[in-house]
């Protein structure tokens, strides 16, 4: 499984403190959607705007177990379990 980061999550060092494990990544990107600072939090959200383009790193290897940490709260996935199209 493959995770599309765009916040804190594109260090691989924060990446790995939350998830005590290491994994290839790349550069990536996430057409039609915008990245926002999320009022009153530390992290930042995406939401759909056409024509827009988020930059981030794609983890590859994601273990199951990782997955259903709260990685996604800054992950392509938005937290819906939803894929999206990620290019590298």
């Amino acid at each position: 499984m493959k995770i599309f980061a765009y916040g804190t999550l594109m260090i691989p060092e924060v990446m790995y403190a939350v998830t005590t494990c290491k994994f290839r990544f790349d550069n990536a990107i996430l057409r039609d959607y915008a990245r926002f600072t999320v009022k009153g939090e530390s992290y930042p959200g995406i939401i759909p705007v056409t024509d827009a383009v988020t930059e981030g790193i794609i983890y590859f290897d994601v273990a199951e177990r990782i997955r259903r940490r709260s990685v996604s709260a800054n992950s392509g996935t938005g937290g819906n379990g939803k894929r999206r199209n990620i290019e590298r």
